[in-house]
């Protein structure tokens, strides 16, 4: 029985002393920042199909016009800023990013860009990236005069 006792308060302790790093960072500003504003990274999957690469990106509770997708130097990136705007008072319990986001996604394939998609559906942005279509190059004869 005391040995149970002294384990959930060393757990409380633990979460105490978390709780107040989290907080002293928050407050400093160290976490990356956007545009002067704190960023968060939402939850991101990568994976490949025979003929894509795609990033599927957890973000709910965002309009399509919120999203800028770009493909710069090899390095896809999705930032935005997801606006709370429910009335509140004050938080017991917050784990769901407000604000600016954005994460980024190296390509290491040679894609096909100008066919690049995205959709956002049910809280996802899902984009589709196709690889670079293998082509045939004809080889023309010259003409000698």
């Amino acid at each position: 029985m005391q040995g149970s006792r002294t384990e959930g308060a060393e757990l409380r302790r633990l979460r105490t002393e978390l709780d107040r790093l989290f907080n002293q960072v928050t407050r400093q500003g160290s976490w990356p920042t956007l545009y002067g504003q704190s960023i968060f990274h939402p939850p991101t999957d990568v994976y490949e199909t025979e003929d894509s690469l795609w990033v599927k990106i957890e973000i709910a509770g965002m309009n399509i016009d919120h999203f800028r997708i770009a493909l710069i130097d090899g390095a896809l990136i999705v930032a935005g800023v997801r606006r709370d705007t429910s009335p509140k008072r004050g938080y017991h319990q917050m784990e769901i990013g407000w604000g600016a986001f954005q994460t980024e996604v190296a390509v290491n394939l040679p894609v096909q860009a100008e066919d690049i998609a995205a959709e956002y559906a049910d809280g996802f942005l899902t984009i589709r990236i196709p690889r670079a279509r293998r082509r045939h190059i004809p080889i023309q004869e010259r003409d000698e005069e």
